[in-house]
């Protein structure tokens, strides 16, 4: 009764850093073993948080460059577009709005992980338990 809405939203944005970091974990180790790559995110949450940006940064132990583009997705999609249909040759060349990567903190990181763990062991008894 006594957790603050700030201590609330901090957990969900802790949480949320953990299942992408499961993700991104996954995707690290597709590389078979190549160097990670840089991470760009984008979207309304991330970029209205400065909090949530230093917790995801922390918690995938690598920096974090913000892409200022409400609507990267779609960007994406439409520059691909341009460039199957010959009216773009690069899709590289087009610029993008990157704001200075975060860095992360690694004590900060070093807790992230071992919680990211538990939730991890956690979600899999869940799993387990409901195929049961």
């Amino acid at each position: 009764m006594k957790t603050t809405p700030g201590e609330l939203l901090s957990a969900s944005f802790e949480a949320l850093a953990y299942r992408l970091s499961a993700v991104y974990g996954q995707l690290v180790a597709a590389l078979h073993g190549g160097t990670a790559p840089v991470v760009v995110g984008s979207g309304g949450t991330l970029l209205g948080s400065p909090l949530f940006q230093q917790i995801l940064a922390d918690t995938l132990g690598v920096p974090l460059v913000p892409l200022r583009e409400l609507e990267a997705s779609a960007r994406g999609a439409a520059l691909l577009a341009l460039e199957a249909l010959g009216t773009l040759a690069d899709v590289a060349a087009v610029p993008a709005q990157l704001d200075a990567p975060l860095r992360p903190d690694a004590a900060r990181g070093a807790i992230y992980r071992q919680a990211a763990a538990r939730q991890q062991r956690l979600y899999q008894t869940l799993l387990d338990e409901s195929a049961v």
